[in-house]
């Protein structure tokens, strides 16, 4: 049982440090006309990878969350009884599959923060 939750938070803990910056880093294909200032595009683009960067720290509570339930779940389970064995990798699988599904779901939502700072801000954002 001790095992189990020992695992849970390490791979939690792996998640949430290797998907820091997912996200909040990406540079979209911006077409920049003639006339545009790429000096001011990258201005804008830096201060929108900030504000996603803001948005990276809401999802990632949102992960220990959801990881931080499936490890109680672990707990909840094992002290019911039952076949303590199968509840833990129950309990483990899901934390894990949660983590990585709201890791998954925060680096594209970053993206997409930056692709609407810079088409709010006037640039042609095409991918």
């Amino acid at each position: 049982m001790k095992r189990a939750i020992t695992l849970s938070a390490l791979a939690l803990s792996i998640l949430v440090t290797g998907c820091a910056g997912t996200g909040s880093q990406y540079r979209p294909i911006v077409d920049v006309r003639p006339g545009q200032d790429v000096g001011s595009m990258e201005l804008d683009l830096a201060s929108c990878q900030r504000l996603a960067e803001q948005k990276a720290s809401e999802a990632q509570a949102a992960m220990v969350g959801a990881v931080g339930g499936a490890v109680l779940g672990i707990a909840l389970a094992a002290a019911l009884g039952g076949n303590s064995g199968i509840n833990t990798k129950i309990g483990g699988a899901s934390a894990i599959a949660s983590g990585v599904s709201a890791a998954g779901a925060a680096s594209q939502s970053r993206a997409q923060v930056v692709q609407r700072c810079m088409a709010g801000r006037g640039w042609n954002v095409v991918g």
